[in-house]
């Protein structure tokens, strides 16, 4: 599959002298040392250009407080553009997009909308300053390329021409013979290219050179330069010392998308989160069961003499065990059902809002969630059980 590796921007940051990508990959001895067999190889450039858009503006309107309003701007931010042809060469598909129109690029399923640029209809060159107007077509589908943008051959070499090198990158896709053997090998080429990388991209994900320059000439600074304003937002400062923190994994901007590292790695990179859930689905499963538990106890002791009464009165032993199901049953029951079809309606509503339909890692996340709450219904009718067979021996039935 091509596009196991992919490493972007190396142009742009290696400060050792390799700035070639295969010097850096072959004659870095990862490949001889870890027996790794390179099977393809592609390497492009691609261009940083400024897209049209709107921008939130802040306003203190005195009494009323804080307001935002939305301006169009001809330049709101940059993003990354490659012409069809380095498009065909890294993703191995085969487009002829017509001069005067720009695709930008979502996952391999159509999704992540909210993770794309969206479309633009005005690319600019922020060098020369020499602007194009564009036409959006349908977006692209390729993950690892994910909010990126495509324009045709000769328009991409019209509007890039006079660009320096700050503003072009080079990105490089290359496949393993074993990916499933290549984990040492992707972790030794990982930290020789964190190694490599200068402190001018020691950066967060959400830098862009674009917004740098245009905040800069208005208000002589920008935002995501300084470690402290990242810091007082409770954004991530990237270190390359913490280069196998979660923050930093996820929140570089030049991270390589190496998949076996991201598929070995994910449990560690994302244990924060994956123990703090299971720290809270644990806690709210015992409140759920202790509750439910403790108030079922509450009916049995309100009622014992109301129980011992029926049973003085010559009511049948089926008929006070039904009453004593139907009322533990109420307590079990009727909140979990209630509970659980909010909750997997809400969730289904965020699933289909993100860009108006399932895509099938939705579905099957969906799919995964309602195992989970099969096998979670089959513990609750446990404790539902032993709570019932509580009770019926707390009232002598």
């Amino acid at each position: 599959m091509r596009g196991s590796f992919c490493i972007k921007g190396l142009q742009a940051f290696l400060d050792t002298g390799v700035v070639d990508a295969q010097k850096l990959v072959l004659c870095g001895g990862h490949v001889d040392k870890y027996g790794a067999e390179i099977t393809s190889w592609a390497e492009v450039t691609s261009a940083t250009l400024g897209g049209d858009g709107t921008r939130s503006i802040e306003q203190d309107n005195g009494a009323l407080g804080t307001i935002y309003t939305t301006e169009y701007r001809e330049v709101a931010s940059g993003a990354t553009f490659f012409s069809e042809s380095a498009w065909n060469t890294l993703t191995g598909q085969n487009i002829n997009l017509t001069p005067g129109t720009c695709a930008n690029v979502l996952d391999d399923e159509g999704g992540s909308d909210y993770l794309s640029g969206g479309d633009v209809t005005l690319v600019t060159n922020m060098v020369t300053g020499r602007s194009l107007s564009v036409t959006p077509v349908e977006p692209l589908r390729f993950t690892m390329l994910l909010g990126c943008y495509v324009l045709d051959d000769t328009d991409y070499a019209s509007i890039t021409a006079g660009l320096t090198d700050f503003w072009q990158e080079t990105w490089v896709f290359f496949n393993v013979a074993n990916v499933d053997a290549s984990y040492p090998f992707a972790k030794a080429l990982f930290n020789e290219i964190v190694d490599c990388s200068g402190p001018e991209i020691e950066v967060f994900d959400a830098w862009d050179p674009v917004q740098r320059e245009l905040q800069i000439s208005e208000k002589g600074s920008y935002d995501y330069d300084s470690q402290e304003y990242l810091a007082e937002n409770n954004l991530s400062v990237i270190r390359y010392e913490d280069r196998d923190s979660t923050e930093f994994r996820n929140y570089w901007l030049y991270m390589p998308q190496f998949r076996v590292l991201d598929q070995n790695d994910f449990a560690t990179t994302m244990a924060v989160f994956l123990m703090l859930f299971i720290f809270i689905a644990l806690i709210c499963f015992a409140a759920v069961i202790v509750i439910s538990f403790t108030r079922c106890m509450t009916i049995a002791l309100t009622n014992a003499k109301v129980y011992d009464d029926l049973r003085h009165l010559g009511a049948p032993k089926s008929y006070l065990f039904r009453s004593v199901k139907g009322q533990v049953s109420k307590v079990f029951f009727v909140p979990a059902i209630v509970g659980t079809t909010l909750i997997s309606a809400f969730y289904a509503m965020i699933m289909y809002f993100n860009d108006n339909r399932f895509t099938p890692g939705e579905l099957t996340g969906m799919a995964t969630c309602v195992m989970v709450i099969v096998l979670m219904s089959f513990v609750l009718y446990g404790v539902y059980r032993f709570t019932r067979k509580s009770v019926c021996r707390k009232l002598g039935i």
